[in-house]
């Protein structure tokens, strides 16, 4: 099981990193290599999407459970199909309003990339270098909505 484990600091509040963060339609605006978002259902903890995502030029498809939800601050997500493993979304309100956001993702590397060690690591090392990028795609778009804020911190 790969794991993955990421922080960021968004100039933008806790509610508005949430809402943008967990809009499944969203997700293509700042999920690297996720290509398409279709039939979203049900809410909350109900809530699941199907998914198109591209590793190592390679497409994957399969299905995003919300399993937990805690809002503004959580969110776990069960994902299944080509790519299979859980998703953690933590998120903290800062004094200054700004949100720090951390997330974890634990996974099977998919099998038709790659069966040896070196492959594995490489193609682990790849998705956090994407994930990361993710991540700033994110704290850009929220920023970017948000500007008041960004102003207050000589962005």
């Amino acid at each position: 099981m790969a794991h993955i484990a990421l922080e960021t600091t968004i100039t933008a509040p806790i509610g508005a990193v949430f809402a943008v963060l967990r809009t499944p339609a969203r997700r293509p605006e700042w999920m690297t290599n996720l290509h398409d978002v279709r039939n979203v259902t049900g809410q909350d903890v109900d809530e699941s999407w199907e998914y198109t995502y591209t590793m190592l030029g390679r497409p994957f498809t399969g299905k995003i459970y919300v399993r937990e939800l805690e809002v503004p601050s959580y969110m776990k997500l069960e994902v299944t199909g080509g790519i299979a493993g859980s998703q953690e979304w933590r998120l903290t309100g800062a004094p200054d309003g700004t949100t720090v956001l951390r997330f974890t993702f634990d996974y099977a590397v998919p099998l038709t990339l790659g069966g040896t060690l070196a492959d594995k690591l490489f193609i682990e090392r790849q998705n956090e270098r994407q994930l990361r990028t993710a991540l700033e795609n994110l704290k850009n778009l929220v920023e970017h909505e948000h500007p008041a804020l960004t102003q207050g911190h000589g962005a």
